[in-house]
Formats: C-alpha cells, structure tokens, sequence
C-alpha cells in the first residue's frame, strides 16, 4: 500500500506550475465580473491551491477584506484536510479491492506473511494522517491565547515569512528530486496527468465561484 515517491512528485510539481497562471488570471476575471472584496477572496481561497498563492491572488485583486477573507477559507479547507484523509484511508483499508490492494492481502496469506491487524490500519492511519493539521491547531491556540495583542501583528508577519521559506525549500526539493529522462519515457501518462489536472481544476474554479458569488449575493 505504500506509494512510490515519484507518484506523489510529479502531481505536486504540475499542481505548482499550473497555480500560476491562477495568480495572474482570477484576480483579473474577478474584476471583471465585478466581483467584491469578499467574493473574490471566497473564491481565490477556494480554489487556488497553496496558501502562499491564495494570499497573492487576493494581493493582486486588492483590499484587506480580500486577503481576510481567502485567507479564512484557506485555513478552513487546510483543516478539513485531516477528517477527509482518515475518511479516505479508512475508506482503502476497508475496501481494498477497489483500489487492486485485494491481490497483495492474498499474496501476504499465500506466504504465511502476517496479514495486517487492527493495531496495523490503526498505524496506517496515522502514518496517512497530514501532521501539518496538529501544527496548524496548537499555532492556532498558541497565537490567540499566548501571544499579547499588541505584538500580534509583528508575530503573524514573522510567521508567513518563515512559512513561505519553507514552502520555497519544499518545492525546490520537489524540482530537484524530479528525473526529466523518466518524465520524458512517461510523457504520454505525465499529459494525461495534466489534463486531469486542468479539467478538474477548471470545474472547480466554476464551481466554487459560483458558490461564492451566491453566498454574498443572498
């Protein structure tokens, strides 16, 4: 059940170049469809994938309202992230023959291989569990609890600084562990990827804006 490293890469580097255009475009489109500050911010932070990317949409767009607002969706949809991967991980354990996981349990049981237990899937879950989530909450408690008011600001400055390094850092290592001569022999699967990608991207963009515009509209 383990999933090759370059499986996880290659979506995330595609993912990364695609945003921007995003960057450029919805602020732009937003505009034009006389979108307000928290209508555009709705959208922007619900479909711009980064946060670092949400938050330079809503700059670009303009107004404070704008980067409050995607901000709060973005942090809402980063905390939905931990839920829906139990969900989907509990979801592959249980029925693992729709994901071609069925053949290895008979592998494991042809050669006497101690088949996965409660404690296993319990250990599997948290091995899948995104770790940023619990970073995210206790930075959360930590900063409206313990931070005074009147440093706040210079705090929350601070930390998207520091937070944006390390996005850079992760993508960077993302380029540079990604091989161009295997990308090359996989291009017809790396543009089906795209493809996909830009699809569902696009249905999403649609989707969520309509939402946004309704939700302030009513």
């Amino acid at each position: 059940m383990s999933l090759h490293k370059e499986h996880s890469e290659i979506p995330i580097a595609i993912s990364s170049l695609l945003t921007i255009p995003a960057i450029i475009a919805l602020p732009r489109i937003a505009k034009g469809l006389n979108m307000s500050s928290y209508e555009a911010g709705s959208w922007f932070g619900g479909c711009v994938d980064s946060t670092g990317a949400v938050i330079a949409s809503a700059n670009a767009f303009g107004g404070a309202e704008t980067i409050s607002s995607s901000a709060v969706v973005k942090m809402a949809q980063n905390a939905l992230i931990a839920p829906l991967s139990v969900i989907v991980t509990l979801f592959v354990v249980r029925y693992p023959k729709h994901f071609h996981l069925e053949n290895e349990k008979t592998k494991l049981k042809a050669t006497k291989v101690k088949v996965p237990t409660t404690l296993d899937n319990i250990n599997l879950l948290w091995s899948r569990f995104p770790k940023f989530v619990i970073g995210f909450v206790v930075s959360a408690i930590f900063y409206n609890t313990v931070v005074p008011l009147d440093e706040r600001q210079l705090c929350k400055n601070f930390a998207f600084v520091v937070s944006e390094w390390f996005s850079t850092c992760s993508f960077v290592s993302i380029g540079m562990s990604l091989r161009l001569r295997t990308l090359v022999h996989k291009l017809s699967h790396l543009t089906k990827l795209i493809f996909f990608y830009i699809l569902v991207q696009t249905v999403d963009i649609i989707i969520t804006g309509g939402f946004a515009k309704a939700a302030f509209s009513l």
